[in-house]
């Protein structure tokens, strides 16, 4: 099982900064039949910044919806996606500026579907915002975007929420809905 993991790390300077990682599970068999865990990592994804919200925006008037179930059949997987990250932002302070959305120092790459950070002159790639009950970083975005539906209906749902949830995005029930029929066609 993989799944991202938090450090905090205290540095030279006296701050302290938390760090995710993309961590694994490995059991290993002991005396008596026991089983002990050990975590792997698989990969480090950044430093994590903490958002909070700042304003409840609705989905649907966002983007000018009418007909959820047009908006979901006429946009791929990925665009939906990009979507609802992007409300997600908008949701957290972020403000939309051409193809970028930012918060000041934050950005999010629409196009790309990456994050950077302003550090000083230069735009630093990798990191991890905390939003909601999940991380989004490029990681958890290209878990969502390359979902592969298998196992049965009700596997499949769990796991697809699961992921929006691990992803920090709260998706209203009619996009899901629409996004989870649209793996099916």
């Amino acid at each position: 099982m993989v799944f991202i993991r938090t450090k905090r790390i205290k540095k030279k300077s006296g701050n302290i900064y938390t760090y995710a990682y993309i961590v694994e599970n490995k059991w290993k068999k002991r005396a008596k039949g026991r089983k002990k865990s050990r975590q792997r990592v698989k990969a480090y994804l950044g430093r994590v910044y903490k958002l909070d919200k700042s304003s409840e925006l609705d989905f649907l008037e966002l983007l000018s919806i009418k007909d959820i179930d047009n908006y979901v059949n006429s946009k791929s997987k990925k665009e939906v996606i990009i979507d609802l990250v992007k409300y997600e932002l908008l949701k957290h302070g972020f403000d939309e500026v051409g193809s970028l959305v930012s918060n000041g120092e934050i950005f999010f790459d629409l196009d790309k579907a990456e994050f950077s950070i302003l550090e000083g002159y230069k735009r630093k790639q990798g990191i991890v915002l905390s939003l909601n009950e999940g991380f989004m970083c490029k990681e958890t975005l290209r878990m969502l975007t390359h979902f592969y539906a298998e196992g049965t209906e009700e596997e499949i749902g769990y796991k697809l929420a699961k992921s929006f949830v691990e992803a920090g995005i709260d998706v209203p029930k009619e996009v899901f809905v629409g996004l989870f029929a649209k793996l099916f066609k």
